[in-house]
């Protein structure tokens, strides 16, 4: 269960990381730029895994890794 928490916790931060990105913007540009932000591995890897190439707003990328 808190494992749950913790990763709940890692999602939360993310909108307010995404804010800086230029949209649309590639898959690999936004997990450059998040990589680069110190954002948590289990976030970068659930964008990874998100089948497709590029995202168009904040509201896509978080659509999509849910």
């Amino acid at each position: 269960m808190d494992k749950l928490k913790d990763m709940a916790g890692d999602f939360s931060g993310l909108q307010g990381q995404l804010q800086d990105i230029s949209f649309p913007a590639s898959k690999d540009e936004v997990l450059r730029q998040l990589e680069q932000k110190g954002v948590p591995s289990q976030v970068l890897d659930k964008i990874r895994d998100v089948d497709t190439s590029q995202f168009d707003s904040v509201d896509d990328v978080m659509s999509k890794i849910k």
